[in-house]
């Protein structure tokens, strides 16, 4: 189907990559996963994006039954709206006076098939919630780059402030005349779409977002991101396409091919549009499958090919020990000759192979053998394995 594809190999071991670097990173700022339903009631969405976002506008896919009436479901679109519903209903904020989640999985948005964009795609995401201000914003930049600079691509930071509610109005309104709308449009969307924004005036803050802003500025100067290779750009122009954000916007672009690879802000208004309290949150979203596209390395888990030439009771005992021993997966290749066990290792791209036969069970030894440089050694059973 348009839009829509398979994820074999090695585009699926690049998604296990990402989803492993991405578990690594959510410990260490101590995210709790969370694993939310595909389908929501979709006014989840009307009253959190907005009913003239694209999001619900042109991109909702709706849930019916077979010849029935719409049941008023919808595929998730995005992450951040379902996560706050979830801990709205638990009233897990009630008891905390701060969280932290993570989310990796399939969202959905009827749009116009491209390249790195499809009509089901895969976003993992955090949510930090509870804590307002510059500093909040700045660390989970700092987590949002550090998760992307595993991949071997390089891309630059761009960061804005989109004030508050009034200053927004205030903005579209001087928007809106100025380029002569339609009654009806959105002037952050033309904003959000637009490449010239020669004489485009630039939103005016309230006085708090400017000086949260100013300081945000401050700390991502300060630690260290430039000297590392990571660009900061402060784009007065940066919007996010959901009416839920507020302040501190960001996104992370591919130098490449300048596509947006992770996206975020803060929506601290979001839990009351729900019907909870008010509760400041900030947090992002980044494309996995542009993550994958854009990695500067293929992932290969399969490091160590074991062939088993005889003799399978020791074997079994190899494979379990290089299991338990080294990180790397081991696959076992049965009853096949030498020659052509290796021809077969080599075609499936292994680095290393593992040879044992009824020689090496009875001498307690086996061969580890590199088909790059061809190099090979043999190894005592009863020592440490490693490569």
């Amino acid at each position: 189907m348009r839009g829509f594809k398979d994820n074999i190999p090695p585009v699926s071991r690049g998604i296990d990559y990402v989803q492993r670097v991405f578990q690594l990173c959510s410990d260490k700022f101590g995210c709790d996963m969370v694993d939310l339903p595909i389908v929501e009631d979709a006014d989840l969405y009307f009253r959190t994006s907005g009913d003239a976002s694209d999001v619900c506008n042109k991109e909702l896919f709706e849930v019916r039954r077979w010849k029935g009436d719409f049941e008023g479901w919808a595929l998730r679109p995005e992450g951040t709206a379902s996560c706050m519903r979830a801990i709205k209903e638990a009233n897990f904020m009630q008891s905390a006076r701060a969280a932290r989640f993570a989310y990796f999985g399939p969202m959905f948005r009827y749009n116009r098939p491209q390249k790195g964009r499809y009509r089901q795609f895969l976003q993992a995401g955090w949510e930090f919630i509870g804590q307002k201000g510059a500093a909040s914003d700045c660390e989970i930049i700092l987590g949002a780059v550090e998760f992307l600079r595993t991949f071997g691509f390089d891309f630059t930071l761009e960061i804005n402030s989109i004030g508050s509610a009034q200053d927004r109005r205030l903005y579209r309104a001087e928007l809106a005349k100025m380029l002569s709308l339609d009654e009806g449009a959105d002037p952050l969307k033309v904003l959000d779409k637009a490449e010239n924004f020669d004489n485009i005036p630039k939103m005016k803050l309230n006085p708090e977002d400017a000086a949260d802003f100013e300081k945000l500025r401050y700390l991502l100067a300060k630690s260290g991101l430039e000297a590392r290779g990571v660009k900061v750009v402060h784009n007065p122009y940066l919007v996010r396409g959901l009416d839920y954000y507020n302040s501190t916007v960001f996104e992370l672009k591919a130098v490449e091919t300048g596509q947006t690879v992770l996206a975020g802000g803060r929506y601290d208004g979001l839990m009351e549009q729900i019907g909870g309290d008010f509760v400041p949150a900030v947090g992002f979203a980044a494309g996995v499958d542009r993550i994958v596209d854009h990695m500067g390395f293929v992932y290969d888990n399969k490091k160590v090919a074991l062939i088993a030439l005889d003799s399978h009771d020791y074997a079994l005992k190899l494979a379990a020990k290089i299991r338990s021993e080294y990180d790397f997966g081991c696959v076992v290749y049965w009853n096949l000759d030498l020659a052509k066990a290796l021809r077969e290792c080599d075609k499936q791209g292994y680095e290393w192979v593992v040879i044992c036969g009824q020689n090496e069970a009875n001498s307690g030894q086996f061969l580890v053998k590199n088909l790059r440089t061809q190099n090979q050694e043999i190894r005592k059973f009863d020592l440490p394995f490693s490569l």
